[in-house]
């Protein structure tokens, strides 16, 4: 009875904490719960879509039926005017009010007369149409005079207006741009109240003006038809469902409704004291809303133009139609709530499911959990049970041969670890040692027995010592395991107390205080020894360079005493034997002299050689052009030599030295060395993305391909010195230049037909930090 008491229950142990079980009901719930809640966004997207085609659909069918309705009734107003205007009763007017004596030329009866015929013919018109409420003739004398004029009362009753009734309408704003009057094209005005004689009186009364000319061209009056403005566009109500609501807007924000009961909602114009502006006023102020739909406010809304305002037409009249979103979305939500109930039950059945089928599942997995907590020690064989034939049973028993590899493998290794070579030492975070291999008995004289629960800092010097625990807690505050140190010299204290220098690599393995330091360490006394010895070698080096500098530096000075002196004294003894000079005396003292001037040219060459990567040298950046020119300024070129640059130095940016050195040398050796009568020496450049590629081609003799590495050293020359006037170092200084800016030179000539230079010079060529000169 308190065995079944204390056991958990199914649900508890279903959905125990970090549970397999529990893990598996979660995933299905979560799978279940995201494919419902995908299929619940399709359907309601559907649904949604569907509805708003519909609801689209049915605006634009409602706007259109409005706006074809009202644009017939305005069009039965154009072509109401341009009937009356082509009346005969007009005409007869018109050639009257032309006739000096106020009588028709063609019948002979009088303007009154005419009036009269066309006051019964307006009074006609008038009575088919209830939305008028006035026809008028104008003149345009006498300050826009009425002639004739028509009136329609509110109970259908028609008067005409007796001839000293009538009124002068020059303040009357439609009347006002005589541009406007002067084209032949009626317009409709804009929407306002009826006025007789300056006072308000009426409706809102819209009228359409349309010009009256003399057969001249010139204006006599205009044709005045006046409609009550309500009426107009109630003709264009329309029978609309009730979720779509359509009304009428000027330019003026006047509106009204035209569907559902005809008298439902009146006409807001915009002079009343309660006038309230429509909603969709801001979308009125931008033509692209007009032909589409438009979603403001609550309503998703679609405007038509029926009158677009011009300069000529001040009218501007829209249709607009509206049906709220929550029409458009209550579809789609209805649906989304059936989908939600229905995925919400298979979530719930899907878990249940999951959890019965999930336990039955990883059964044998709690049998391997147990076999795994039996066992007494770590190096205990895992036992399986047999039987099932399942995937998860086959994991158990994978995961068992791993294991009891695990542990053959683990003896394997720690036989590896000690007999590696190198010290090995495992501690934990706070530097207690819990491991050492046998090397580190080698190379501390410690035995493990004496290490093992000892701090490492036993075996550092105690500055470093000091150190050690910050450098773990500096790892340990990064969560990832990681190397805690490369390989890096330090020096270790062995058990005698020497010191012992080490090349150490430290890692670390876990997280937080169930982490491991692994500590590597090997002797490099030897390595040392040979490190010194290296080094000492490398500053016997320097000290000889040093004093090869120095022997260059003060024979090139030393050596130039004496051959002032030798040249002095030939110059001496000819002035001295001049009387008793022979031809053969005479050249051997100019070939004395010859070879001690060649001389002092070695020495400056051999001085100037020396001084390379030596002596500082400062460089200006200058353009292709600007080197051009420095060159040309230093060569000395023979009347019977041509030089060409090619345009592709216009274009680059160097500095001047010592790339103007090299340059130089190279087209002074094509020079010196060409043996044609007139010579000819080109020089191009080609930029490349890592440099400079220049080539000198020259069309002079040519060098033969087994000098073309000879021709770079020092006191080389391809012709006896007699013959050539130079000392053999100026392409060894080329070469010396290009090789301290880890540029590129060489040569191709196959000996016979010219030579090219080819020198690729990096755009970031930097000279090396020049030595201290030799005084």
């Amino acid at each position: 009875m308190t065995d079944k008491a204390a056991r958990p229950s199914l649900f508890a142990r279903l959905f125990r904490p970090r549970s397999l079980s529990s893990r598996l009901v979660m995933i299905t719930l979560t799978v279940t719960f995201c494919t419902m809640s995908m299929m619940a966004l399709l359907s309601y997207v559907s649904i949604r879509d569907s509805a708003h085609d519909a609801a689209m659909a049915r605006l634009a069918a409602v706007s259109q039926r409005a706006a074809d309705r009202i644009s017939s009734n305005l069009a039965q107003t154009e072509r109401d005017a341009a009937i009356i205007s082509q009346l005969p009763q007009l005409a007869g007017i018109l050639r009257a009010s032309l006739s000096p004596d106020g009588l028709d030329s063609k019948d002979g009866s009088t303007m009154a007369q005419w009036s009269r015929r066309l006051e019964r013919t307006f009074a006609s018109i008038i009575g088919t149409r209830p939305q008028y409420t006035q026809l008028r003739l104008i003149s345009r004398d006498n300050d826009w005079q009425e002639l004739v004029r028509v009136n329609q009362l509110a109970d259908g009753r028609i008067t005409i207006v007796p001839g000293d009734r009538l009124q002068q309408k020059a303040g009357e704003p439609y009347l006002a741009d005589s541009a406007r009057l002067a084209s032949e094209e009626g317009f409709f005005s804009r929407v306002t109240k009826n006025r007789e004689h300056g006072v308000v009186v009426g409706r809102p009364t819209i009228r359409f003006i349309q010009p009256v000319k003399h057969p001249d061209g010139s204006l006599f009056g205009v044709i005045v038809i006046n409609a009550d403005f309500e009426s107009l566009i109630s003709l264009g109500h329309v029978q609309a469902t009730p979720d779509v609501t359509v009304g009428i807007v000027t330019a003026s924000l006047d509106h009204k409704t035209l569907s559902g009961a005809p008298s439902a909602t009146g006409l807001a114009f915009h002079d009343d004291a309660n006038f309230q502006p429509p909603a969709i006023a801001p979308l009125l102020q931008d033509s692209a809303n007009f032909g589409k739909i438009v979603f403001h406010g609550e309503n998703a809304n679609l405007i038509k133009q029926i009158i677009t305002p011009t300069a000529y037409r001040p009218l501007g009249l829209y249709t607009v139609t509206h049906i709220p979103k929550s029409v458009l979305l209550s579809a789609g939500i209805n649906v989304l709530i059936q989908v939600g109930v229905i995925g919400v039950i298979l979530t719930v059945l899907g878990a249940i499911v999951a959890g019965a089928a999930g336990k039955q599942a990883i059964r044998p997995l709690d049998q391997l959990l147990d076999a795994i907590r039996s066992r007494k020690s770590l190096d205990a064989t895992i036992t399986f049970p047999k039987g099932r034939q399942d995937e998860v049973s086959e994991l158990g028993r994978a995961f068992v041969a791993m294991a009891n590899e695990l542990v053959a493998e683990s003896q394997r290794t720690r036989a590896i670890l000690d007999g590696t070579a190198d010290g090995m030492i495992v501690s934990r975070p706070d530097g207690t040692i819990i491991d050492v291999n046998p090397a580190v008995e080698t190379l501390f004289g410690y035995t493990p027995q004496e290490l093992l629960g000892r701090n490492i800092t036993c075996l550092m010097e105690s500055h470093i010592g000091r150190k050690h625990s910050g450098f773990v807690d500096a790892s340990l505050a990064d969560a990832r395991p990681k190397p805690m140190a490369g390989q890096r010299d330090i020096a270790g204290v062995a058990k005698s107390g020497a010191r012992i220098p080490l090349e150490i690599s430290v890692s670390r393995l876990g997280q937080g205080a169930d982490s491991i330091i692994i500590g590597s360490l090997r002797d490099v006394s030897e390595r040392k020894a040979a490190d010194k010895r290296v080094n000492d070698l490398i500053a016997s080096l320097e000290r000889s360079n040093s004093e090869l500098d120095k022997f260059a530096y003060v024979a090139s000075h030393d050596l130039r005493a004496p051959l002032r002196v030798i040249d002095n004294a030939s110059k001496w003894l000819e002035e001295d034997l001049e009387p008793v000079l022979t031809d053969d005396t005479r050249e051997s003292l100019q070939l004395l002299r010859s070879r001690v001037a060649r001389m002092e040219r070695l020495l400056d060459d051999l001085l100037q050689h020396s001084r390379i990567g030596r002596v500082d040298q400062v460089s200006d950046e200058v353009s292709g052009t600007e080197l051009v020119q420095h060159i040309r300024d230093l060569i000395n070129l023979p009347d019977t030599m041509t030089l060409n640059f090619n345009d592709d130095f216009e274009g680059i940016e160097v500095r001047k030295m010592p790339l103007a050195t090299v340059l130089l040398n190279l087209i002074s050796n094509a020079i010196k060395h060409n043996d044609k009568p007139h010579g000819q020496v080109d020089v191009s450049v080609v930029p490349l993305p890592a440099g400079l590629e220049f080539r000198i081609t020259d069309d002079g003799p040519g060098i033969a391909k087994e000098y073309h590495k000879r021709i770079f050293d020092m006191f080389q020359t391809l012709k006896p010195r007699d013959h050539v006037d130079g000392s053999g170092m100026g392409l060894a200084m080329v070469k010396k230049y290009v090789e301290l800016a880890e540029g590129e030179i060489d040569v191709e000539s196959d000996g016979q037909n010219g030579t090219t230079f080819v020198l690729f010079w990096p755009h970031d060529a930097q000279m090396p930090e020049p030595r201290t000169a030799v005084a």
